[in-house]
């Protein structure tokens, strides 16, 4: 038996949160903010799987406000095996044991995807997920890992101007990731093989396939991380009755999903650590239209008119982004001396305020 977990973060503070350092993700705009965008775009993703054999886990504050927990249930309560689940930080994400609570007796391979509170898969991500790994089966009944990866992205700037009240869309344009986290799927026979796709980040996933002969072409930290998490997985293998040496390679253990249509979508907005990508490629948007845009991705297009004049870019927005900008990303570092720090700050002065300004 497959068991199929998606799981979905949504705005807990995490180990070591301070406020002088970082937004408070409890904030209650954060959350009304955060809410919308989850209505819109994940919630009307998953509720429009064609294949609905899957567990939903979102993972909360354990202090969220009794107001957004309530909204949430309400949300989710038409999507079958759908909970909301307690973040804390004394329970470690990258293994299984958090979820067996959720895991049938009878279940001999687990799947687990990464899907944020703010992105979208297919209508057919699901089916398409159960249907490669019960071919993968019928080849071999006992194969260990497969890795599933999105690599045809598309991304929404959700923000209003008269040029486009729906905001823009725009392809995947970061080159240097190679793998977004969005749809990201990790499949282990289980109970041989504990792991969560938690506990492999999108940053390393494709270097983990790597022979050692490309890895030491690579920057000597990643090098070493991935040496550590290749070794960390032939240490588990060993240790369990898989007949495999844990040796991660691209033919047998990475699939590459294939379709004719974006995979995933990807939020940019005003609310998000990776702000950034709302600036770039510019000459590559295109309106967004509720007939034409993100075919097969589900969108609730009724909600996303209905918020979207939220997240107008205003002088009061750009004041406030900025502060934040400064305040929880500092332009200098330590030993900098005080016009190298002048320099920064006006680097990303002229930066930011042309990329707001580029939002039109």
């Amino acid at each position: 038996m497959i068991q199929h977990f998606i799981i979905s973060p949504f705005s807990y503070r995490r180990p070591g949160f301070n406020k002088n350092k970082w937004p408070d993700p409890l904030n209650v705009h954060i959350l009304e903010h955060r809410l919308k965008l989850f209505e819109i775009v994940t919630l009307a993703s998953l509720k429009a799987q064609i294949r609905k054999d899957f567990s939903w886990v979102i993972i909360v504050d354990p202090k969220l406000p009794d107001k957004f927990r309530n909204r949430m249930h309400n949300l989710i309560k038409e999507i079958r095996n759908t909970r909301l689940h307690d973040y804390s930080p004394e329970i470690d994400e990258n293994n299984l044991n958090w979820l067996k609570t959720y895991i049938s007796p009878q279940t001999n391979y687990i799947t687990t995807t990464i899907l944020g509170c703010d992105d979208g898969l297919f209508r057919g991500f699901t089916k398409y997920i159960h249907e490669n790994i019960n071919a993968l089966h019928k080849k071999n009944e006992n194969f260990p890992m497969m890795v599933f990866a999105c690599k045809n992205v598309v991304q929404w700037d959700f923000f209003y101007t008269e040029n486009a009240p729906l905001g823009y869309q725009k392809p995947w344009t970061r080159k240097k990731t190679l793998t977004v986290g969005t749809g990201l799927t990790l499949c282990c026979k289980y109970p041989e093989l504990d792991y969560s796709i938690n506990g492999f980040g999108h940053h390393l996933i494709d270097y983990l396939f790597m022979d050692d002969s490309s890895l030491r072409k690579l920057d000597a930290e990643i090098y070493d991380d991935v040496k550590t998490k290749q070794e960390e997985v032939r240490k588990r293998v060993q240790q369990s009755s898989l007949n495999w040496d844990g040796v991660l390679n691209f033919d047998d253990s990475f699939h590459v999903i294939s379709t004719n249509y974006p995979q995933a979508l990807v939020l940019n907005h005003f609310g998000n650590v990776r702000y950034k990508r709302l600036f770039e490629a510019p000459d590559l948007r295109i309106a967004v239209n509720a007939k034409n845009s993100f075919p097969e991705i589900a969108i609730d297009f009724a909600l996303a008119t209905k918020y979207i004049q939220s997240f107008q870019r205003t002088i009061p927005l750009f004041l406030r982004f900025l502060k934040n900008s400064f305040k929880y990303n500092p332009a200098s570092k330590p030993g900098m001396c005080f016009k190298e720090r002048f320099n920064n700050k006006m680097k990303r002065l002229r930066s930011f305020t042309k990329g707001f300004r580029n939002l039109k």
